[in-house]
């Protein structure tokens, strides 16, 4: 591997590591009685991430077919899968491919578990403080701006498209890191962001600061009036939509899929209700962050993608603006926190200069601070 590559195999482990031990902690505290629906959850992150790997693995192919046909190379479709194959088994056993498929399935597994078992029992009783913090800091309801700028039920349509549209890079991204080159820094920044933006925001903080978003309010709240408003405008725009032949609004029918789980004490994939901090937003900041590593017109692409998931989430009544505001400094500190791991894990991190005087200083503050308490003894 290049001195540019991951060759620790416990370091190019780590994301699985984290989920593994979050999903222990999971299963030990909370799965007791619940076999069947872990195994149900298993079994369909399973099927989800095999399905992004055959979508994902088609399109290389094809692309390489496409380029050895240009080159007038002989092609052979079982040829280059074999060699693939054999090539990472030659590297690290092909840890840097299943790795990233199996960190998937463990975390999600785990997630979404925790999320409809262990979140369920917080409440939500940051709820109104959220609501009235959002009001504070705009003036009046985020909602309110977001359908006075995009009044038109079709911009409604079109944000609702765009929102539900990150379930396909949420996974499909995590199968990219396993045809990515071994070793490959980027895909292993992905990866363990992507491991700790669900554990630390998805569950530490979302446990923390329990809120079910802004449609909700009534439910969980009993204050039917705060967001009376929005749920009828969106059920008008809704049906405007159906009637001239469109689709609707797929945020309504989720929403209330999600409520009738959340009643039934039903553990589904994708179930659970949480508001704060947004993991929609969340992870499309982490697309954004990695879309500029690897060029700036996607970097601006996937930032735009990132600020309308955000209006999103505020138009369709899923969020409150807080919650893609403190998701997108959490995302942005995990990212640059990744960066921090991986140039300690290589040893480059403390060449430094700055970081350098930084832990020097410190020590020296450390090292007096201890001679003036033995003195005062």
């Amino acid at each position: 591997m290049s001195s540019d590559s991951i060759s620790n195999p416990f370091v190019v482990a780590a994301p699985l590591i984290v989920a593994t031990t979050y999903a222990f902690v999971v299963i030990m505290c909370w799965g007791s009685g619940h076999t069947a629906e872990l195994i149900a959850l298993c079994t369909g992150y399973v099927s989800a991430i095999m399905a992004a790997c055959v979508f994902n693995a088609s399109a290389i192919l094809v692309y390489a077919v496409w380029i050895r046909r240009r080159r007038g190379e002989a092609t052979s479709v079982t040829s280059l899968i074999c060699h693939f194959l054999l090539e990472r088994w030659r590297v690290d056993r092909g840890l840097s491919l299943w790795q990233p498929l199996l960190t998937f399935i463990v975390l999600m597994t785990a997630f979404t578990f925790f999320k409809q078992s262990a979140l369920r029992g917080a409440g939500f009783g940051y709820g109104p403080w959220f609501a009235d913090a959002d009001r504070t800091l705009f003036g009046t309801d985020p909602w309110r701006i977001t359908h006075i700028l995009f009044a038109s039920p079709w911009s409604t349509q079109a944000l609702d498209l765009a929102y539900h549209a990150w379930f396909a890079p949420m996974t499909l991204g995590v199968a990219f890191c396993a045809f990515a080159k071994p070793g490959s820094i980027l895909s292993w920044r992905y990866l363990l962001s992507y491991c700790l933006l669900w554990i630390v925001l998805g569950s530490l903080m979302a446990y923390a600061f329990p809120a079910a978003g802004p449609v909700y309010f009534a439910e969980f709240q009993h204050q039917a009036g705060r967001f009376a408003e929005l749920s009828q405008l969106l059920a008008s725009e809704d049906a405007t939509l159906r009637m001239h032949g469109a689709s609707g609004l797929s945020a309504l029918t989720y929403q209330q899929h999600l409520l009738v789980n959340f009643k039934h004490g039903t553990i589904v994939m994708g179930g659970g209700i949480s508001a704060m901090p947004s993991l929609h937003n969340a992870l499309a900041v982490l697309f954004a962050c990695v879309a500029w590593h690897l060029s700036r017109s996607l970097g601006r692409i996937m930032t735009g993608y990132a600020a309308i998931v955000w209006i999103g989430s505020i138009h369709l009544g899923w969020h409150y603006a807080l919650d893609g505001v403190v998701a997108f400094v959490a995302t942005i500190a995990l990212w640059s926190l990744s960066g921090l791991m991986i140039q300690s894990a290589r040893g480059r991190l403390y060449a430094k200069p700055w970081l350098s005087r930084s832990v020097a200083t410190a020590m020296l503050a450390g090292t007096l601070w201890r001679r003036r308490r033995e003195r005062s003894r």
